[in-house]
This record gives structure tokens, C-alpha cells and sequence, in this order.
């Protein structure tokens, strides 16, 4: 009877090393754990005359050398989803929109999600095989050189017990990382087809974009994660057997979000060519769901139920509980929209086509599931976006007909539980990847294997002929410790190696190694198969057969002047200094350009034939590395070595060009612009150099002129790098070509040259945009994009919590440029930081307070010293306008630094107009909202010197809304009540500044109704997507408030008031009714009907206690009731009239309180 013997240490404690390790055998034939190894996971087999050892490896980066741990994620890119959206089959990567991030390799998290997906529409790959919603992010893992003849590594071909995979999510339940670091999705594991590494992007997975099941990953889940709410300890046991019997097949695991899946394999089908499907679908949901189902056949998806009855921009959960009907393409209503039937929803409807439609046939039953064979898979996903349902997928058919032969059904009844897409919210799942500052919460694979008869060396090179090579072939120490082990070695090539005929016999309490003599025949590659009785496991030989005895790799080197020096293995044939040394010389044909360290390499006798050795680099040019030992007779072998005139490095595009304005002085006689783009770095050592060349000219011209040389700036990210090149001396009023050429060693290379044109500054009327709280990425967001081609503005800006949630360097591509990508090659853009982006305090310089953002601004470096960095703070001129970026994301530097720089910034301009752009509010009159923590100092030391030094106009960005009010005249902070620190101008043709609060890309619906009839100083409160439009012409500024198909819901005339005289407004108290006033009874006191700004006020007093009568008010001819019950207090009499006031749509919007 075997029995199981473990002592363990549990993952992410202790001493936790990757090992090889063998139990000791006893005479009495139990398991003896060495004192030395108790921290050492240690297994033990044990049986009647028999023994053997289970070993224990653990891999995890970092630690015992072990380097192999490659962890990243690829999302679905914004512009990606753009393009799908009128065709989906167009991909146009060509011109490197289309990707998004991938993961610095420094990271500390890779992730995976499946964020807005039906609800929000989604994407089909090219095969139609995997939907992807958008934003969606899919996490890749690998382990590296797991197989080998290493202490730590694992035997080829070993029998593999178990294997599990530890990860780490970071779960936050406090700080300021809280609300984005929650459990999130689970996901399924899938084991890769296609080579990748941490610089892997969503265009350059596979043949074609983005991970394809079946194609770039298997179509057989390997394992899964569960939900992310702790630790995760994953058995990927099956991986791990697969990947020992083929080393080369280890290409780690894609880690999609998971979902259910129920397949129905179709086979004898007599229906060659389907014309019609109908689908059956029952699934049991106790309580409110978000389900969403999917069927795929062959190349084809089609899209069944998509969350019933929501809207597509705000999905919640469908009112159904029970789900019992049928999906036919030729039913009259959508199952989207069924309305309000009695549970189960039943009977016959079309596929949900009401967010995206991929109907069960298309082509009228020639395309989609239709047009193709019964035969094969049908696959059914399924998954619930809401959590915590537990629904069911009770059962499901297909029925499919062709005309012609008898109408065929499949059915399955799997009673499958619905896992949910989601724990507490749609949380994207963040792991501590193998660059984690904690070791211990970096990703480990521990891997348990039968201790396996091994030889040694595993990988023989040979000359042809070369008679008995020998290796030693080693069983497990106490495997022959009862009973004889025999160990057959068979080749799968015998004429270039083969064993001995017969198999080796380690007789019982015998020795556990002896020698096998290799005959070695003609030049080519065999593979060996150590097979040993006895239940152990198996192992592999590799013999390489090679006329050319001396071996160096890599047999090509490339390298850049200036490179630090490389390391060449150079072996010799197995066998050759087995009695005797051999001695290679070492030489170059051009030492100054590169050479060997050394000038001989020893390998002594009954030593290995592999050892290393070190190259150095000199000047430009190339030399020819050679390694020989012609008198011994084993030939020799060359290297070529090229030193290039730059740096080895090589780049790919990450952040196409943009423009900026760059730190262009006022005043200035002539122009300029930055153009700016960013790269991710894929190697620093290597056969490549890149390089980046801008030219430019005017339009009409025919001749490029060639710009400055690229400013390369350091983002803090090792492999992130900002570029930028300023064209100056521009004439202003003009438009310019520009284009930006990517050159890798001396060559541009195919599809990297981006051109577009940009203008220069107006002298006079200009066009600006604003939009704010983009930072989700969100369809509202690419919504804009025809509406600012078609204002075609001079200036946008984006006004803060334009990078949810933490403005993290890695999102900026995904939230900002790839969906403004036309816009801001042509457009100089504004970035503006807000709460989300310098809200992420407690990382590094490089990290914190914004500085991920700012260094994407390359504006002028006027800001003060003393908040956190340049890139937050800074003003310029365009036209007649002086335009002032305040950074109020935090509040915490506006005393100290902020507002005395405002202050004199403004009073130094002499410009007509001077505009102030602000994330934070200093103050909202919006009654849905609440007032920041450090709104009071955005109103002290932004607000204030902003109205004192002739600020014209003030733009906002953190409300959710559309807002705008009459101009401040003046702000007294001394005042203790909010509403007492500011003083209105009575009419909006008053001179002040005037706030317009244009944060409207993104809305936070109320919780009530809107009031019909605003409180002055509140001119708009505008719940409408969109974004803010402002025209100056002259003396005058029309302030457009513009939902997203360009028409105005507001619309405002400021006056600078160069003339006075056009910004008089009425006095309140004159006894003189002039518009805006709605009353003047000769006082600037309320209460008495007119208010203190001559609005009309309603008063009514009402005194003692209801007797069981009624009071009756006329308003506008009007008379409502007010029926009492005897003892009712006056006070509820009166809130009884007004809620009658303000429910009566016949008084025009009047309201009581």
C-alpha cells in the first residue's frame, strides 16, 4: 500500500527556493528528510520492496538565479473598437493606430479583465471564434527554461505528479488605491500556440490582431483561476504534462476572463449546408442577471441574449428571473426588448440585436451559422455581468434544416452553474507580477515530478564517425534498492546515434549509475528515449552530429558602439578531452573593432565540452571571431561580429505624433510647435539601430526641410520614452506639412512614416474646445470624434480625468491617444491634470502626483516652483487670448505656489481676453453634487486672483454636468458662509469672470428630478454628453454648450467690456424693470416677494393649528387645495401647498419650498 510522507512550508513563506532534491533511502525502506533541508518541500513514496522519491521544484523570479518568469496583459484598444465599428472586418494596423498598451516590463501588476463588454458593444476577432468586449484586457504568463539538465530544473520528459500555480492578487480594502484594486474577474487559463514576450501588444498577437482561440492560444481550458477575492493556487497539472514530453510546446498560458461554456459535437450530419438554425435556451436565474449568451460554430459567432431590456450605454440587470424560449432570426419581436411578460419569459424571438447584432444566419442563410456543415462543435458561452445570481444553465438545443433532408436537433441538458463576470463591481483583476518589489508575491509554479532515470550530459555534440561517446545514466538513488531497474535507450534517428542493443540492468542494492557507450554514424540530430522499468519516469538524450567539431553561439552578433561586453558559448565535440585537454585559440581578424578576452580557452581532460566566454567591443566596423584546435583535428568555428555607429537600440511606436505648442515665449515674432511621440523600447543590445528623423515644409511647397534632431526625454520607464522635436519659426496664420520617419539601420521602414498637417496661431478670432472626464476611454468619449472634426477647433483641451483611475503612464495611450489620434496629429491639445490623475500619492517620483501625465506635456515651463513639477501649471497665448492651466487636482500647493503665480501671471498680460482652465470647482450651486474637501481653497487662491487680475472667463471640469453662471465680480474670503464669499453681477452681460463648468463628457445622473426653474446665479444645469465650445470674435466670446451631434443647448455672449458701457446691467432696487428682473419694489431686501436680486418671490405665512379645513392659494388663475385634518401644524399645511406648486405644470416651472 503506498503511502504519502509531507512536510511543506505553505507558498509565500519561509525559504522558498526552486530545488532538486532526492530523499535518502533507509535499510528499513522508509523516508529519511535530511535536519538540513526542513524548509525544503519534500515528498516520499513508499511501497513493499520498492522506493522511490517524488522532487519538489519551485520557480519563481528572482530567486536562486532563477530569471525565467515573463508576465504581461494586451487590451482592446479604443481606436481598435472605433474602426470595428462600421466594419468588422477591418483592422487597419498598418499605420499603428490600432494597438494598445502592453505593460511596462517593470510593472509590478499584469491583469486581466473583461470591462464593458455586450452592454457596450464588443468585437469580433477575424474567425469569429472569441468575442471581446471593449476594454477588455487579457493577462499572459510564462515560465521559461523549466525543462533541462539544471539542479532546478525539471528532467525532459518527466513524469510529472502535479503542478500548481500561486498567484497574488492585490486587493486593497483601504488607501487611496482602494476603490481600483477590489477582487475582480476570474479567468481561464489556455495554453498558448505562438511565441511571445513582455513587449507583446494587441495588433502583434498572432496573425492577426488581438488572441484568436484555437489560433494564438488552444481551444481547451487548462485550468482556472476562481475569483480573485484571495491568494490563488491554480492546478495547471495537465500544462505541465503536456509541456515535459515537448519543452518546445511552453509557451505559457493566456488568462482570459472567464466564462461557461457547453459544447454539442455535431458528427454523421446529413445536412451538408445549413439554411435555417433555431436555438432553445432555458436558464435559471434566482434573482436579478446580467446574462449574456453566445454560440459559436465553425468561423462564426452569433450573439443570443445581451442583458434583456437595458440600455446599451448603461447596462444593469434584466428584470427576468427564468429564461424558457426560442431564438429564430424570423421572429417578429427582439428578445432584447420583450417587454413585460409574466415569468419565465417564454416564447419566440429574435437574437438581441439591440447594442450589436450578429443574428444566427446572415446573407438571407448563406453566411454566419448558416451556409456550413452541421458537423462540429457548437459552443455555448455563457456568463452573468451582475454577480452573485446563481443562475443556470439548465438546458439548450439547436434545430437545423438545409430544404432538402429532414430537420435536425441537438440537445443538452448540462445543468451548468453561470459563473459571474464580476465580484462587487466590474473590477479589473490586478496580479503582482514577477517584477513585484515583494518577492514573495511574485507568481510561483511549483512542480512536483517522479524522480526519473536521467543522463548526463542530455545534449551530445559529436563528430561524425566519432565511435562510443559515453554518457552516465543515473536512476533514482534507492529505486534498485529491493529490485533489479532496467533502462532501454531507443533512437528515433539510428544512423546518426543510436545505444547499445542491450538495455542497462542496475541490479538490486546496487549501484544507481553506470555508463552508456553512444555510437555515433553520419552528420544530423537524434533523439534518445531513456525508458526504466519499475514505474519511474523517462528521459530524453540529444545528439547533435556535426562536421564542424567547435561550436560558438551565437554564430552572429550585432552590436552598437558602446555596448557593454557579451559572453559566447563555445563547446567541443563530447568525448574529445575525455583522457586528454584540448586547447582552443582564440583570435580576431580585427581586434580593434571586437575580440575574445582571452586568447586560449582550456578544456581540461575528463572535464564538460561547454564553457563561456567574454567578447569586447571597440570601434565601428566588423571582425571575424575565431575558435580552433586544427592540430587536434576538431576543426574550428567563426563568429561574425558587427559594431554598428550608434547605441544598439531598437524601437516600436507606442504614442503616434501629436502637436503641442511648446515653450513658445509671448511675444514672439514667429511660431512654433512640438511634434511629440512616444516609444517602447524592444532591445538595447542587438543587430538594430533606430532612429527618428521630422521633416517638414508649408502647404503648397514642394521641398521638406528638415527638422531639428529629437529630444529624447526620460519618463521614468525603462523601456517608455518620450520624443520630441520643435519646428520654430513658423509664420503664424499658415498651415505646415510635417512628417515623422522611423529609420532602423539607415532604412525607413515600412508603415513608419506619419504625416499630417497642423496650423499655426491665429493673430486674431479663434475656435477652442473643451472636454473633461474622458479617463474611462467610454463611447462618449469616442463619440466626440465627428463632432471636433467637424468644429475643426484650433485649441482642445482636455480638463483633467482625462487617465482614470490613477493617470497611470500605461493608460494614457488606451484613454487618450488612441481614440484623439487624428485629432491631436493635427490639433495642438491641452492637457490639464485633475483629482484622478494626481490623486496617486504614495509611488515613486516617477509615479506620483501626476507626473505620468505632466510628462506627456511639452507646453512653456512658466509654471511655479513648488508644485510637484513642470507640466501642471502654465500659461500662453493664442490669438487674443491669454490661456492659464491651473492645476487643482489635489489643492494641497495652491497657497503656497499656485495662487501667488496666478496673480501675477494675469496681471502681466496685457491680452483682451484672459481665460483660466481649472479641473477642481470653486463653487457649484448644482444641487446633486458635493462640494470637494478643498473647494474653499480652489476658491480662495484660484478663483479670487483670477477675478481681481481681470480673469474674463473661468472653465471647470470636475462636475459631471454642463453648468454655467453669471459673472463673479468679487470673491471676500473673510466671510464665514460659502454663499457670502462671492458677489454676482445681476445680468450675464455684467463684467466679471464667468464660470462655465464643461465636464459634461461623462455624466453622473442625479438622483431627482432636475428643477424646471433654476436659482440664480445658475444661468444652465445641463445634463447632456457633450463638451464645451467657445468662439472668440473680437470683443465678444460665445460660450456653446453641444451634445455630441453639434447642436447647442446653450448658448451665451460674453463681453470682454473694453467698452464699459456694454457691460451695464440693471439695478436691483431702482424701482425699474429691466431684463433679467422679474421684480423691483424698490429694495435689495428679500423676503418681501422680490428677491435681493429682483426675482419674484412667493411668500405666503400661515399660524396655528388645522381645524379640519382647507386653504386655498390662486396662483396665475390658479387655485390649489390644501385640505388639513384636525391638530395639523401649520408648517404641514404649507409643505402640502408647496408640493402642489411645484407639481402644477401650469405654473410654468414655479417653485415653493
Amino acid at each position: 500500500m503506498l503511502q504519502r510522507s509531507r512536510a511543506r512550508v505553505p507558498p509565500g513563506r519561509g525559504m522558498v527556493v526552486p530545488f532538486y532534491r532526492r530523499v535518502e533511502s533507509s535499510p528499513r525502506g522508509a523516508c529519511r528528510f535530511p535536519l538540513a533541508l526542513r524548509f525544503i518541500f519534500l515528498f516520499c513514496l513508499v511501497e513493499p520492496g520498492f522506493l522511490w522519491a517524488e522532487v519538489v521544484v519551485q520557480f519563481r523570479q528572482g530567486e536562486a538565479n532563477y530569471t525565467g518568469t515573463e508576465d504581461t496583459h494586451i487590451s482592446v484598444p479604443a481606436r481598435f473598437y472605433l474602426d470595428q465599428s462600421t466594419d468588422p472586418t477591418h483592422f487597419s494596423t498598418a499605420d499603428g493606430r490600432n494597438g494598445n498598451f502592453a505593460t511596462d516590463p517593470e510593472n509590478e501588476y499584469f491583469a486581466w479583465d473583461w470591462e464593458d463588454t455586450a452592454g457596450y458593444n464588443w468585437i469580433p476577432t477575424p474567425s469569429m471564434s472569441t468575442r471581446f468586449g471593449y476594454g477588455d484586457e487579457i493577462g499572459l504568463l510564462r515560465f521559461r527554461e523549466l525543462f533541462g539538465d539544471g539542479a532546478s530544473q525539471i528532467p525532459v520528459g518527466a513524469q510529472i505528479q502535479s503542478a500548481t500555480l500561486f498567484l497574488y492578487p492585490d486587493n486593497r480594502t483601504s488607501g487611496h488605491l482602494a476603490r481600483r484594486l477590489k477582487p475582480g474577474d476570474s479567468a481561464n487559463l489556455f495554453e498558448a500556440l505562438l511565441d511571445w514576450n513582455e513587449g507583446v501588444r494587441w495588433e502583434t498577437f498572432g496573425p492577426v490582431p488581438g488572441p484568436d482561440i484555437g489560433v494564438d492560444f488552444k481551444d481547451q481550458i487548462a485550468a482556472e483561476t476562481g475569483q480573485t477575492a484571495a491568494d490563488l493556487a491554480i492546478d495547471v497539472t495537465a500544462s505541465l504534462q503536456s509541456w515535459s514530453a515537448d519543452p518546445e510546446s511552453n509557451r505559457g498560458w493566456v488568462l482570459m476572463p472567464s466564462g461557461t461554456q457547453d459544447i454539442i459535437v455535431a458528427s454523421g450530419s446529413t445536412i451538408a449546408n445549413i439554411s435555417d438554425v433555431r436555438v432553445d435556451l432555458q436558464i435559471d436565474t434566482p434573482r436579478r442577471s446580467e446574462i449574456v449568451v453566445t454560440l459559436r460554430h465553425g468561423n462564426y459567432t452569433a450573439l443570443l441574449v445581451n442583458r434583456l431590456n437595458q440600455p446599451c450605454t448603461r447596462p444593469k440587470w434584466t428584470k427576468w428571473v427564468d429564461i424558457d424560449v426560442t431564438l429564430d432570426d424570423s421572429a417578429a419581436v427582439d428578445i432584447h426588448d420583450a417587454g413585460t411578460a409574466v415569468q419565465p419569459l417564454s416564447g419566440t424571438y429574435k437574437p438581441d440585436g439591440a447594442c450589436y447584432s450578429l443574428p444566427l444566419c446572415t446573407g438571407g442563410g448563406t453566411g454566419g451559422l448558416c451556409g456550413q456543415s452541421a458537423d462540429g462543435d457548437w459552443v455555448l458561452s455563457i456568463y452573468d455581468e451582475y454577480g452573485g445570481t446563481n443562475a443556470q444553465l439548465t438546458s439548450w438545443a439547436i434545430h437545423v434544416n438545409d430544404g432538402i433532408n429532414p430537420e435536425e436537433s441537438y440537445v443538452s441538458s448540462p445543468a451548468l452553474a453561470i459563473p459571474t463576470r464580476s465580484l462587487g463591481g466590474r473590477w479589473t483583476s490586478h496580479i503582482w507580477s514577477s517584477e513585484s518589489a515583494d518577492p514573495l508575491r511574485r507568481p510561483m509554479l511549483e512542480v512536483t515530478y517522479v524522480d526519473t532515470v536521467r543522463a548526463a550530459p542530455s545534449r551530445v555534440r559529436a563528430l561524425p564517425g566519432a565511435g562510443g561517446v559515453e554518457v552516465e545514466v543515473t536512476i533514482p538513488p534507492g529505486s534498485n534498492a529491493v529490485s533489479p531497474v532496467t533502462v532501454t535507450a531507443v533512437s528515433d534517428a539510428s544512423g546518426v546515434a543510436q545505444a547499445p542493443g542491450s538495455p542497462l540492468v542496475f541490479a538490486a542494492a546496487g549501484a544507481t549509475t553506470q555508463s552508456m557507450a553512444l555510437s555515433i554514424g553520419s552528420a544530423g540530430m537524434a533523439h534518445l528515449t531513456l525508458a526504466a522499468d519499475g514505474g519511474l519516469g523517462s528521459s530524453q538524450i540529444i545528439v547533435e552530429v556535426t562536421s564542424t567539431g567547435v561550436g560558438i553561439e551565437p554564430a552572429i552578433l550585432y552590436r552598437g558602439l558602446g555596448d557593454p561586453s557579451e559572453s559566447a558559448t563555445v563547446t567541443i565535440p563530447h568525448g574529445v578531452n575525455t583522457s586528454a585537454p584540448v586547447t582552443l585559440s582564440l583570435s580576431s581578424t580585427n581586434p580593434a573593432v571586437a575580440n575574445f578576452l582571452v586568447n586560449t580557452l582550456e578544456f581540461p581532460a575528463g572535464t564538460g565540452s561547454e564553457q563561456t566566454v567574454g567578447i569586447d567591443f571597440g570601434s565601428t566596423g566588423s571582425a571575424t571571431l575565431v575558435a580552433s584546435d586544427d592540430a587536434g583535428g576538431i576543426f574550428s568555428r567563426s563568429m561574425y561580429v558587427v559594431v554598428n555607429d550608434e547605441p544598439s537600440i531598437s524601437y516600436e511606436m507606442n504614442i503616434r505624433p501629436y502637436v503641442q505648442l511648446g515653450d513658445a515665449p509671448a511675444g514672439a515674432v514667429s511660431d512654433q510647435f512640438a511634434i511629440v511621440w512616444q516609444t517602447m523600447t524592444l532591445a538595447t543590445q542587438g543587430p538594430d539601430q533606430d532612429h527618428f528623423e521630422v521633416e517638414y515644409r508649408a502647404v503648397g511647397s514642394p521641398t521638406w526641410l528638415p527638422g531639428p534632431a529629437p529630444e529624447i526625454r526620460d519618463v521614468g520607464s525603462e523601456s517608455r520614452k518620450n520624443h520630441a522635436a520643435t519646428l520654430t519659426g513658423l509664420d503664424f496664420d499658415s498651415e505646415y506639412e510635417y512628417r515623422l520617419i522611423h529609420y532602423r539601420n539607415g532604412v525607413a521602414l515600412d508603415g513608419g512614416t506619419h504625416q499630417a498637417s497642423v496650423k499655426t496661431r491665429k493673430s486674431d478670432n479663434i475656435v477652442f474646445t473643451v472636454s473633461a472626464n474622458t479617463g474611462g476611454g467610454n463611447l462618449n468619449a469616442i463619440g466626440q470624434l465627428p463632432l471636433l472634426a467637424a468644429i475643426g477647433p484650433d485649441l482642445h483641451f482636455f480638463n483633467g480625468d482625462a487617465v482614470y483611475y490613477y493617470g497611470e503612464r500605461e493608460l494614457f495611450r488606451a484613454r487618450i491617444s488612441d481614440i484623439y489620434t487624428d485629432l491631436m496629429a493635427t490639433t495642438p491639445t491641452v492637457l490639464v491634470t485633475g483629482n484622478h490623475e494626481m490623486s496617486n500619492t504614495t509611488m515613486s517620483p516617477s509615479e506620483a502626483y501626476g507626473q505620468p501625465y505632466a510628462d506627456q506635456v511639452f507646453m512653456p515651463d512658466n509654471g511655479p516652483v513648488g508644485d510637484h513639477g513642470p507640466g501642471r501649471n502654465y500659461s500662453f497665448d493664442v490669438g487674443p487670448v491669454h490661456f492659464v492651466v491651473v492645476n487643482t487636482g489635489l489643492g494641497d500647493t495652491l497657497a503656497s505656489a499656485v495662487g501667488p503665480w496666478l496673480a501675477v501671471d494675469l496681471a502681466a498680460s496685457s491680452q483682451p481676453w484672459k481665460i483660466v482652465v481649472s479641473h477642481e470647482l470653486p463653487v457649484t450651486l448644482d444641487p446633486y453634487s458635493v462640494d470637494r474637501q478643498y473647494t474653499p481653497l480652489v476658491r480662495e487662491h484660484v478663483l479670487k486672483p483670477a477675478v481681481e487680475n481681470g480673469a474674463n472667463l473661468f472653465i471647470g471640469g470636475a462636475a459631471h454636468s454642463y453648468q454655467r453662471y453669471r459673472p463673479i465680480t468679487a470673491v471676500d474670503v473673510t466671510q464665514t458662509a460659502p454663499e457670502d464669499q462671492i458677489s454676482w453681477a445681476t445680468c450675464n452681460a455684467g463684467a466679471g469672470t464667468t464660470l462655465v463648468y464643461s465636464g459634461n463628457s461623462w455624466l453622473r445622473p442625479p438622483a431627482g428630478q432636475i428643477p424646471s426653474l433654476l436659482e440664480a446665479p445658475m444661468e444652465v444645469y445641463g445634463l447632456v454628453v457633450g463638451l464645451g465650445l467657445f468662439e472668440v470674435n473680437g470683443n465678444l466670446l460665445t460660450v456653446k454648450g453641444v451634445d455630441l451631434d453639434g447642436t447647442p443647448f446653450d448658448t451665451q455672449v460674453i463681453n470682454n467690456c473694453q467698452n464699459p458701457a456694454e457691460c451695464s446691467c440693471p439695478v436691483c432696487g431702482d424701482s425699474a424693470i429691466e431684463a433679467p428682473e422679474m421684480c423691483d419694489d424698490g429694495n435689495s431686501a428679500g423676503g418681501d416677494g422680490c428677491s435681493a436680486i429682483c426675482q419674484t418671490e412667493y411668500h405666503q405665512v400661515l399660524y396655528g393649528l388645522g381645524e379640519g379645513g382647507s386653504v386655498t392659494i390662486t396662483m396665475d388663475g390658479l387655485s390649489l387645495v390644501s385640505i388639513s385634518a384636525p391638530g395639523d401644524q401649520s408648517s404641514m399645511v404649507l409643505e402640502d401647498l408647496a408640493s402642489r406648486i411645484n407639481a402644477e405644470p401650469g405654473l410654468g416651472g414655479a417653485h415653493a419650498e
